[in-house]
């Protein structure tokens, strides 16, 4: 699969998802769950034309019911920007395990949306 400009210019994020190393101090999870849903927001631009930046919660999960993700993914994104407004907010403070859990999804989310390279892609 081709990497497009969004995770070579997210290569960080994306490495530290990829690695499952991402150990957040609970007095940083706010901020890594603000990068987390950055981090989708600028995906969702930058994959499908989506700006998600000016947009609510509820409105993002209209736009995520509307890409064509399966319904386990969308589901599960939509709840790490849901667990992200009671962080942001300080309602909640997730476990490692469901930090981990959260950054998994996204790591999926890319995954499986991401366009398939063709031939005619290489060439150019």
């Amino acid at each position: 699969a081709a990497k497009t400009g969004f995770l070579k210019s997210n290569g960080d994020a994306r490495r530290a998802l990829k690695e499952n190393s991402i150990s957040v101090n609970k007095e940083k999870v706010k901020e890594h769950y603000i990068e987390l849903t950055d981090l989708i927001r600028s995906y969702y631009f930058e994959r499908y034309g989506v700006s998600t930046f000016e947009k609510t919660t509820n409105e993002i999960v209209t736009i995520t019911d509307s890409i064509n993700i399966d319904k386990e993914t969308s589901y599960a994104v939509i709840q790490v920007f849901k667990i992200s407004e009671y962080v942001k907010f300080a309602k909640k403070i997730p476990s490692d395990f469901e930090i981990l859990q959260h950054n998994q999804t996204i790591k999926q989310l890319l995954e499986v949306t991401q366009p398939v390279e063709t031939k005619e892609d290489s060439d150019t």
